[in-house]
């Protein structure tokens, strides 16, 4: 239909133009009169094509976050969904679909246009041309489908994307389980299950411009298999189709494809962690240098012809850096409801740095308001993410690397799992803090805290936890204030050792009452008769406040692990936050008190506590501490192997990771370390250790070097 219209006016403008041609008149009136022609004739057809638009309506959902750079089929719908509002796009670039300055002008102006419903909430005066999870509620909210999927898919992320010569990437596939059925005779909320990264099977249409790389990562579960994950490396110039095959637990087999632009170089934001990048192991209390290259174009307005102008000078750009826990891939769900597994939220290392590196006391992170009071993450798996303040250009390591402990004797810092207390006060209430904290060798921990009201000659107020030997550790704190203000109470727990671990939290105190009503937790959520060791159980609770408060939940669970939500002040008072779901794996035996606070951060409270007990044997690990990369070993030199291990393991193997493996050591005590000897006539050439329980035993703990070692000739 459209075509056939756009026909019929182009013959008609093909009709006036000979006639308008035989009229007396001079050139320029002609020109003039063929464009008032061609002027109503767009308008026509514009008119037209809103009619047929109509009569079909144009829908999109948009579900990824979009930036500078991005470009692809969700571009293409985000310039139709901006041409439809009223913002024309005209692109600066030479490729269609690219996300670039025009467009980011664009969103800018859409994101001005609902300035109440997309900046306003997030404290905004002005658009940012990022289009993030508010720019597509908005966008969603006028142009979405509404279109419920029901049956499993598999996409990847990131799609769509560009790197250059030498440059790497990490991909994932993401499987998106289906809706779970509703029982008959019931009504059921449908919530589709969320989205699970899975290890897919990769091929590149042209490996030659795009190569996909696989990397081993830990086994971070008993008997499990090891974890493969992927990247793809830029070579040569060109377009590669990267696709992804997976099979879903009900035997389905998914695919999903990405095109991949490879360049020599690239002019969009693009930011890149070069350190750490993956594979690297830091010593807690050494001293690394975090560094990244930023390639973030800046504009540069134009002199006008004739002017004297004087070059700008290049914008300051600073950076927040984030340590962030590593977690391997979950495996498909084949449940209903699917459980949701807990992880911790990501560390903030440093805030508004300035350059290209940062040098990095190892472990020592922020608390959650951003102070500095000596905070140490535990040991672990980790990735770094570089983000440029305010804005949504970051980049994170394409790979974990690992943190360990710096102490000779082996002895591991208590860790803080969780900390109540009231965030208001009145002048002379009293006020309750607890602290839950455990220690990795099960001994004594003792609590201090510096309240912020003392005299300087006032030593911090301490407590010793009357108990030991158990996986976790809680002391109890009051405190009254005399004076009006913002305090912020800082809690230290040190374990027999002498490490220790901080934390701290506000409390606002004011003369004046405030009327409160605190929030109730309606009952104890149901508990399986029977919990298995790494069995993950879901637990659910409902609360009430008669304010209308919002809510916040934190939860411990008894073994030195916790989760919390997020706390809102001022309280917007809008009933959200009532319930609160979550699941856990306990990964020892024994009774555990679990115990659920909400709060209505406004110094309101209710408290819910009850018994779990778990059964089964202790889950087992292992973790190797040397070589772990980058060691040179002679031939003929007796070096020693090191690790660490927990749960029951009597014995150890060590061997090569190579095919065939070759065996170091086998059936040997478990006692943390082997002095090896090396042959003379041992190969030499890069290898990797593996030590692992041997087969049979109670949890098959394994664990491999992070990185390859060299066994040299020695001369």
């Amino acid at each position: 239909m459209k075509k056939i219209t756009l026909i019929g006016i182009v013959l008609s403008l093909s009709l006036i133009a000979p006639q308008l041609a035989l009229a007396d008149q001079s050139t320029d009136a002609l020109i003039a009169k063929i464009k008032q022609q061609i002027a109503e004739l767009t308008a026509q057809l514009a008119a037209l094509q809103k009619t047929q638009d109509n009569g079909q309506s144009w829908c999109h959902t948009f579900n990824v976050n979009l930036k500078v750079g991005d470009e692809g089929s969700e571009v293409q719908a985000l310039e139709t969904a901006l041409a439809r509002e009223g913002f024309s796009v005209e692109h600066s670039s030479n490729f269609e679909s690219v996300f670039d300055e025009r467009i980011a002008s664009a969103v800018t102006g859409f994101q001005e246009k609902y300035r109440d419903e997309i900046l306003a909430p997030l404290g905004l005066k002005y658009g940012t041309g990022y289009v993030g999870k508010a720019t597509r509620a908005k966008l969603n909210q006028i142009y979405g489908c509404s279109v419920t999927v029901k049956s499993s898919s598999l996409y990847i992320t990131p799609s769509n994307f560009s790197l250059r010569v030498g440059e790497t990437v990490q991909i994932q596939a993401m499987y998106q389980p289906p809706m779970p059925p509703c029982p008959p005779g019931m009504g059921c909320v449908q919530v589709m299950p969320a989205p699970i990264s899975v290890t897919a099977k990769w091929t590149s249409s042209n490996p030659g411009v795009a190569m996909i790389n696989a990397i081993v990562g830990d086994c971070f579960t008993a008997g499990c298999e090891p974890i493969y994950f992927f990247s793809i490396t830029g070579i040569s110039n060109g377009v590669a189709v990267i696709k992804a095959a997976y099979t879903s637990p009900s035997g389905a087999l998914l695919t999903a494809t990405t095109n991949v632009t490879v360049t020599s170089s690239s002019t969009q934001p693009s930011i890149r962690v070069l350190s750490p990048n993956g594979g690297e192991t830091w010593t807690k209390g050494t001293t690394q240098t975090i560094q990244w290259r930023d390639n973030t174009a800046i504009s540069t307005s134009q002199c006008p012809v004739g002017a004297s102008c004087t070059p700008p000078s290049p914008p300051q750009i600073y950076y927040d850096l984030k340590l962030v826990p590593f977690y391997p891939p979950q495996p498909p769900c084949t449940s209903s409801p699917c459980p949701m597994y807990p992880v911790q939220i990501p560390y903030t290392i440093a805030k508004s740095v300035y350059g290209s590196s940062y040098n990095w006391s190892v472990g020592k992170v922020l608390d959650i308001n951003g102070n500095d009071i000596d905070i140490i993450a535990p040991d672990g798996s980790y990735t770094v993410q570089v983000c440029q303040a305010g804005a949504g250009v970051c980049d994170s390591s394409d790979s974990y690397f690992k943190i360990v402990g710096g102490n000779a004797s082996g002895n591991l810092p208590p860790t803080i799992s969780g900390v109540s207390g009231p965030s208001i006060l009145k002048v002379s209430e009293i006020g309750k803090w607890e602290i839950t904290a455990f220690d990795p060798e099960q001994g004594p921990l003792a609590y201090s805290v510096v309240w912020g009201d003392e005299v300087p000659e006032t030593t911090a107020e301490k407590m010793l936890s009357p108990v030991a030997g158990t996986a976790a550790q809680t002391a109890t704190f009051t405190h009254v204030y005399s004076k009006a203000g913002i305090y912020n109470p800082t809690f230290t727990v040190t374990d027999n050792g002498g490490l220790s671990a901080k934390t701290s939290v506000s409390v606002n105190v004011s003369g004046s009452t405030s009327g409160n009503n605190p929030p109730t937790i309606n009952g104890v959520p149901a508990v399986p008769a029977s919990i298995n060791v790494g069995q993950p159980v879901s637990f659910g609770w409902s609360a009430t406040d008669a304010d209308g408060d919002n809510l916040s939940w934190s939860v411990s669970w008894g073994d030195g692990a916790g989760e919390a939500s997020a706390c809102q002040s001022p309280n917007p008072q809008n009933k959200q936050g009532w319930s609160f779901n979550t699941s856990h794996a306990w990964a020892n035996p024994g009774v555990y008190a679990v115990k659920a606070t909400v709060g209505d951060c406004r110094g309101g409270s209710d408290q819910n506590v009850f018994p779990v007990t778990v059964s089964g044997p202790t889950l087992s690990s292992i973790r190797v501490l040397s070589p772990n990369g980058g060691e040179v070993w002679r031939v003929g030199s007796t070096e020693t192997i090191k690790w660490t291990s927990a749960g029951n393991i009597p014995i150890v193997d060590i061997t090569t990771t190579n095919v065939p493996s070759t065996y170091i050591a086998s059936s040997i005590p478990n006692t943390g370390s082997y002095t090896w000897t090396i042959p003379t006539n041992f190969p030499v050439g890069q290898y990797r250790f593996r030590i692992a329980e041997p087969t049979g035993g109670s949890g098959k703990g394994i664990d491999d070097s992070d990185m390859p070692f060299t066994v040299s000739s020695g001369y």
